[in-house]
């Protein structure tokens, strides 16, 4: 399985790529990493008293389902989008432009939920 890893903390931020060399991230790079860590490690609760700001850009269509894109943003130069399906109650895509990353969930769903229908 090819994955990207990527980590940041308050100091740096960096990537291990497709090609398995670590790349330290700088600028708008390096605060995106930082944004998305928050918003992970926040699961998009108590965001407010992390300094991040969230304001619904748009309205999405997606296969069949609607999504609100949902802009997060510490600083003006780093900015993360997060389309949400209402319906499901679950993040739909992640988008980072400064990154040059776009995260699709197809499945997504909490662990231990049994999608068949008991009688």
């Amino acid at each position: 399985m090819r994955a990207v890893t990527s980590a940041a903390n308050a100091r740096s931020a960096w990537t291990r790529g497709l090609d398995g060399k670590l790349h330290t991230l700088t600028d708008a790079e390096a605060a995106a990493a930082r944004l998305q860590a928050i918003l992970d490690a926040s699961r998009l609760l108590n965001i407010k008293k992390n300094n991040v700001l969230a304001r619904v850009v748009s309205l999405r269509a997606t296969e069949g389902d609607a999504a609100y894109v949902v802009e997060f943003s510490a600083t003006q130069r780093c900015a993360v989008a997060v389309s949400v399906q209402p319906n499901h109650e679950a993040v739909a895509r992640v988008e980072d432009d400064a990154r040059k990353t776009n995260t699709r969930f197809e499945d997504y769903r909490p662990e231990g939920i049994c999608l068949s229908r008991i009688e």
